[in-house]
């Protein structure tokens, strides 16, 4: 058992056992990678990247148009955006929001104040994103 190993000897062993190793790892990175069961389902990178279409928001009104002199408190505030948004109507006097339809159709009635009325109309989607429009309606009691 006090026998020596020659350089020659050890330095054999250790290229031997190198190699060894290495071929077992290759092994089984290759069974991991092409004989597992977890292989055979889908997986993300054979399909694609997972996206989904663009969407952007929109806000058109189809009611009030801008510079309107109206004779009537209650003004319809009426248009079309991405369905299931939420749009704040809001002035200096009064705010109301309302929910767009599944088809993204919108209709309100907004109070008007006396005299001038800066209104602001946003629409927010799930996302946090926004979209504005601003419009201003004149408001008298008295027809003229």
């Amino acid at each position: 058992m006090n026998k020596k190993l020659s350089t020659k000897a050890y330095a054999s062993a250790m290229i031997f056992i190198l190699i060894l190793g290495l071929v077992s790892l290759g092994g089984l990175y290759y069974f991991l990678n092409f004989y597992s069961p977890s292989s055979k389902t889908n997986s993300s990178v054979e399909n694609g990247p997972v996206t989904k279409e663009p969407t952007s928001l929109t806000l058109d009104l189809t009611s009030p148009d801008d510079e309107v002199l109206s004779f009537s408190q209650d003004l319809e505030i009426s248009g079309k955006t991405s369905p299931g948004s939420e749009i704040l109507i809001s002035s200096t006097d009064n705010d109301m929001v309302i929910s767009s339809k599944p088809d993204g159709a919108f209709t309100g009635d907004f109070n008007l104040s006396e005299g001038t009325n800066q209104i602001k109309i946003v629409v927010f989607d799930k996302n946090g994103d926004q979209k504005e429009i601003d419009r201003t309606i004149y408001y008298s009691k008295e027809k003229l």
